[in-house]
């Protein structure tokens, strides 16, 4: 624990160069309450007896619970994968649940070398990779094989060469999974005509708000923090998330009809401090990459996976109504004047979409 202090005291004096990030992306799950300072430690205690006697510690946040949620599961993937390969000389201390502050807090860490991974939703780190806004865009991907494709080719390229400009170094390109719009019985959306005047909270994306005002919506732009009580009181009609967090943070709870609209999808990446090699040799930074690369297909089908799980639950078990009357066709035809309001995307949407 006293090393989660002192991260903690460190990322004080960081996180000030964070403030007014462009977007904000909901967390991929609610986040559980902090574990105590003798599971933290019971939980460092059980890695120890495999360690080496010269172990390196690198610290990995993540905002999520440590099991059933995506980015969970995917850092004790990571995390078995890396200790395995390296014969216990890299031992991973995982401190999940937002315990070492917010995903804004950790990519300043990662910055200054205070936390050495964790994983985010891109939007918090569009303010030092502008280009990954360019997956707001509407109807853009035709389904995750092209989503994984784009991330593969320069497009990603580029995305990574941005992200190392300004002092991440990222690992892993994965994602949260299709956004989908859900409402309440009150207030169906089954065509297009529905979107009319329905009150709909939006993350503070210029793209997302003028997606959703394009189809006829009023885009509200919340803090994530809000939204349940909003639901409840009102205030909006409806949201959007991939399946996944509609479950996880029990949206489901305020706003029971889940609409198949997959209007964008919201990237991940699994971020690296470029400091860390001052901690390791150059042969343990490789067996990073290496864990890392052969992580990428199953962070991936995670996904794919965690999400389309969460669909059947969400209908079978939560008895939600499942809408998927949306005529994809009309939708993107109704918001196509997106992307002459955001040229500065067009190079890069031609690239993704010539890989259909």
């Amino acid at each position: 624990m006293k090393k989660a202090i002192s991260i903690l005291l460190a990322m004080g004096l960081a996180v000030s160069s964070l403030t007014g990030c462009s977007s904000e992306e909901p967390k991929t799950d609610t986040p559980a309450p902090e574990s105590t300072a003798d599971e933290t430690e019971e939980n460092t205690e059980g890695a120890a007896a495999t360690e080496a006697a010269d172990a390196v510690h690198l610290t990995l946040a993540h905002a999520d619970t440590e099991t059933g949620s995506l980015f969970g599961e995917c850092m004790t993937e990571f995390k078995q994968k890396v200790e395995e390969a390296s014969g216990g000389s890299i031992i991973i201390d995982i401190y999940p649940n937002g315990q070492l502050g917010t995903v804004a807090e950790y990519v300043a860490g990662i910055q200054n070398g205070s936390i050495d991974l964790a994983p985010g939703a891109s939007t918090f780190v569009a303010n030092f990779c502008t280009g990954v806004s360019v997956f707001d865009l509407p109807f853009l991907f035709e389904n995750y094989d092209h989503v994984w494709a784009s991330l593969d080719s320069e497009v990603g390229d580029s995305l990574t060469e941005e992200l190392q400009n300004n002092g991440i170094e990222p690992l892993v390109w994965f994602g949260l999974g299709f956004r989908n719009v859900t409402t309440s019985e009150g207030h169906p959306i089954n065509t297009l005509e529905d979107f009319k005047g329905f009150r709909i909270r939006t993350m503070t994306s210029a793209i997302h708000q003028s997606l959703f005002q394009a189809l006829g919506a009023d885009a509200v732009p919340m803090d994530w923090g809000e939204l349940y009580t909003a639901l409840q009181q009102g205030t909006v009609d409806g949201e959007e998330n991939p399946f996944s967090q509609v479950l996880s943070s029990n949206i489901w709870e305020v706003n029971n009809v889940i609409v198949k609209s997959e209007h964008a999808f919201t990237p991940a990446v699994f971020m690296m401090s470029p400091k860390i090699t001052s901690k390791l040799t150059e042969e343990q930074v490789e067996i990073l990459r290496t864990c890392a690369e052969e992580c990428t297909p199953v962070f991936r089908q995670k996904v794919v996976d965690m999400n389309d799980e969460a669909l059947t639950t969400l209908v079978e078990e939560k008895k939600c109504v499942y809408v998927e009357s949306l005529d994809k066709a009309a939708l993107q035809a109704a918001t196509e004047s997106v992307y002459g309001q955001f040229p500065e995307y067009a190079e890069m949407v031609e690239k993704i979409r010539s890989l259909r």
